[in-house]
């Protein structure tokens, strides 16, 4: 790794004193005769309860050539599948 010297430091880019005034006014109004936003409120995230399943070797081969036709995840396209059973077994 070549060593290089230190670069020097440029004393023409040090901003005025004044400019940083100005630029703290700014900042300091732009929020003036506007209201914070509502806090809003997150929803209730749903609560998924891990499983393990077992399943033959050609069958997940299957269902991840099922998911990925529909650019699913293989958990998304097993919960897909089981929702559509209960819902036609009701």
């Amino acid at each position: 790794m070549p060593i290089a010297r230190k670069p020097s430091r440029n004393t023409n880019a040090v901003v005025p004193h004044d400019a940083d005034e100005q630029a703290e006014k700014f900042i300091l109004g732009a929020d003036a005769g506007v209201a914070p936003p509502a806090p809003t409120v997150a929803p209730k995230k749903r609560v998924k309860e891990q499983i393990m399943m077992r399943m033959d070797q050609a069958m997940v081969e299957a269902i991840d050539r099922r998911a990925a036709r529909l650019g699913l995840s293989r958990s998304a396209w097993t919960r897909m599948v089981i929702a559509r059973a209960l819902e036609n077994d009701a």
